[in-house]
């Protein structure tokens, strides 16, 4: 889910597709820097999925667009699904650096989820 990110959108696409996401979906909000328009051409491009969340008053954005996602055809067919905002990005610490690798070795111990900590990066070092 994504409100105004223009600035940031276009590293966090491109560090999930160097990690190996096959359909990013996004969803956002009441953009007022493009952010909605870069996405619907990254959607144009064959990249991702862009959806605009319409909000029903009321209801908080994630919610909102998290219920929206249950209809989504893509969710419901996926094998693995990630929600993310956009200042998350997924480290895959993985000797592939690949997230087919991980997911694969996850597979074959048997797993079907992956628990994912947080690990907080700031200008303090």
């Amino acid at each position: 889910m994504m409100k105004d990110e223009a600035p940031f959108l276009l590293e966090w696409f491109a560090h999930h597709l160097a990690v190996g996401f096959t359909d990013i979906l996004v969803y956002t909000n009441d953009c007022s820097d493009g952010t909605d328009h870069m996405l619907t051409r990254l959607e144009e491009l064959g990249l991702g999925y862009h959806r605009r969340n319409e909000i029903p008053e009321g209801v908080k954005p994630q919610p909102s667009a998290l219920k929206h996602a249950q209809k989504e055809p893509r969710v419901a067919e996926a094998d693995w699904l990630l929600v993310l905002d956009a200042d998350e990005f997924l480290a895959v610490n993985h000797p592939s650096g690949h997230l087919e690798g991980m997911l694969g070795d996850a597979v074959e111990l048997g797993a079907n989820g992956i628990v994912i900590t947080w690990r907080i990066f700031g200008s303090g070092g």
